[in-house]
């Protein structure tokens, strides 16, 4: 879990705030469990209470101050893993589309068969390729330039891309 919490209280608004990493196991840190979440399968949900933590200067993410950098950064890569859910889904509901049409019959053969479905699967495969091309390319720049520029552009174009997939397949 990772928490940005004022550690000088004196300072300005921007640099007083910290990012930290908690392990679930610290001591006084315990996480409360929520309500089921539909459709929520990937991310865990909880409370947090914290009881007197106190944590070791080497769960500080990033120097003193800079948690609105870290909180950036890890929106960056949040956005990345709604595009993954979201190419996941349209990956499935292209099969899905796929299976069905093959099955349907109209007029004695398969739906498949007929230019305008042809046009409408075609389209929904270019858009779920085009949106895993996209994630593929983010992981490979991401690994080799962890703490490179335009992380945070290439994480929004993935998940526009993810959306816009997402509102034509579904």
């Amino acid at each position: 879990t990772y928490v940005i919490a004022v550690t000088d209280p004196t300072s300005d608004k921007d640099s007083r705030l910290s990012a930290f990493f908690v392990p679930n196991d610290a001591p006084g840190f315990e996480l409360i469990p929520m309500p089921h979440m539909m459709g929520c399968k990937g991310a865990g949900h909880a409370g947090l209470k914290f009881t007197n933590v106190v944590l070791d200067p080497k769960y500080l993410l990033g120097e003193e101050g800079q948690s609105m950098e870290v909180a950036m950064h890890s929106l960056a890569v949040s956005r990345v893993h709604i595009a993954c859910s979201n190419l996941g889904m349209c990956q499935r509901m292209l099969e899905i589309s796929l299976d069905r049409a093959a099955d349907r019959v109209t007029f004695g053969k398969p739906i498949i068969d007929r230019q305008a479905i042809k046009m409408k699967l075609a389209n929904m495969q270019q858009y779920v390729h085009a949106t895993r091309c996209m994630v593929y390319d983010f992981a490979r720049y991401f690994d080799a330039n962890p703490n490179g520029k335009f992380i945070d552009e290439k994480a929004a174009l993935c998940k526009l891309q993810s959306i816009d997939t997402t509102r034509l397949v579904g």
